[in-house]
């Protein structure tokens, strides 16, 4: 059997997962009777609904606002039970399926893609943690820029990946019900303050490290597949490195391509979910699943490229969308080159 843990070893645990200070471990892990897990699960569940602790192991509703700054309210109010034997109508809130894949744009020529892989920390941890099975739902919308190698025929290619990856829910085993209604509200006032260059008001509210803090991940060898024409690269070498903001972290990322076809150079636009469930201490499996647009060549105007960029991610919002990001100067909407014949990369199974 493991050794139990001693209190400094608990304290220090907590500290890593969810990068708080000293003395909030130690007052979490006291609220949670010293059982580090019970503590972790609290933690992340209060994300979702922020409660405040009276001292006799009840919770008590309390305005988010006071606490983080926000406008939302708890609700006082606990979740009516469902009636026994009766059903309840379908509810999208409870569809499966990543949204993003299926998601529906006034722009053509976008790809489905799919990119799983085991990632590990780049510096080992000996601290638990979350429970195994803890499951992160993130939101990424990024700048992909893929040079292939023409001494290589054009078969290999570096790709640089750079933009902002935002948590959307979190679920404490992953064989629990997404809440994809939920999630994709969250990632509509996401994209909203992408385009406005904005604070995204649910970003700022998660709880956990603090700005500055940096991750730095290897991602296992795996295949890059395009859904559309069941075009696969294996994936090679790749480092995943970010860091957080005030309501996101920037991700910098580089893989190495390899085909048994030319790649396509140019520079994308993607926008996807990207499932995380903890293995072990060290160790996620990562699924990411969304879309790929082309939006020109890697000597493409950065203005165009930026205002392309920006009109597909306002193609995403729902009819009817109210912006609550306060607004700053866009350059005119452009739409990207040829956008309807834009390249998909050629490849073939490997």
């Amino acid at each position: 059997m493991p050794t139990a843990l001693t209190q400094d070893e608990k304290v220090q645990s907590f500290m890593e997962a969810t990068c708080v200070n000293k003395d909030t471990a130690e007052r979490c892990l006291e609220r949670a009777g010293g059982d580090i897990y019970v503590a972790v699960e609290r933690f992340f569940q209060a994300d979702e609904i922020y409660t405040k602790w009276d001292g006799s192991g009840k919770q008590s509703p309390e305005k988010v606002g006071e606490k983080r700054g926000r406008e939302e309210e708890v609700p006082t109010q606990p979740v009516a039970k469902k009636a026994k034997g009766k059903k309840e109508a379908p509810n999208d809130d409870d569809d499966e399926g990543l949204p993003w894949e299926n998601m529906e744009t006034k722009y053509p020529g976008a790809e489905c893609f799919n990119y799983d892989a085991i990632k590990s920390k780049l510096v080992q941890s000996n601290y638990q943690g979350p429970k195994d099975g803890s499951t992160w739902l993130w939101y990424l919308v990024g700048d992909m820029d893929v040079y292939p190698d023409d001494s290589k025929g054009g078969k290999t290619a570096a790709v640089h990946l750079t933009g902002d990856k935002f948590q959307a829910g979190w679920l404490k085993d992953p064989k629990e019900p997404v809440p994809w209604g939920v999630i994709k509200k969250r990632q509509h006032t996401m994209v909203d303050s992408i385009i406005h260059e904005a604070m995204n008001s649910y970003g700022k509210g998660r709880r956990g490290c603090q700005p500055g803090y940096r991750h730095r991940w290897n991602y296992a060898d795996s295949q890059w597949t395009v859904k559309d024409n069941e075009s696969v690269v294996k994936t090679l070498a790749t480092s995943w490195d970010e860091e957080k903001e005030e309501d996101r972290w920037t991700i910098n990322v580089h893989m190495q391509w390899e085909s048994t076809h030319p790649i396509v150079e140019g520079k994308y636009l993607i926008v996807a979910d990207q499932r995380a469930e903890k293995l072990n201490k060290n160790q996620y499996q990562t699924n990411m699943a969304g879309r790929r647009w082309y939006l020109g060549g890697i000597d493409a105007s950065p203005e165009k490229i930026e205002a392309a960029k920006k009109s597909i991610l306002k193609s995403l919002l729902p009819p009817g969308f109210k912006s609550k990001a306060k607004a700053v100067k866009q350059p005119e909407d452009i739409k990207p080159a040829n956008v309807k014949d834009a390249p998909s990369v050629p490849l073939k199974r490997v």
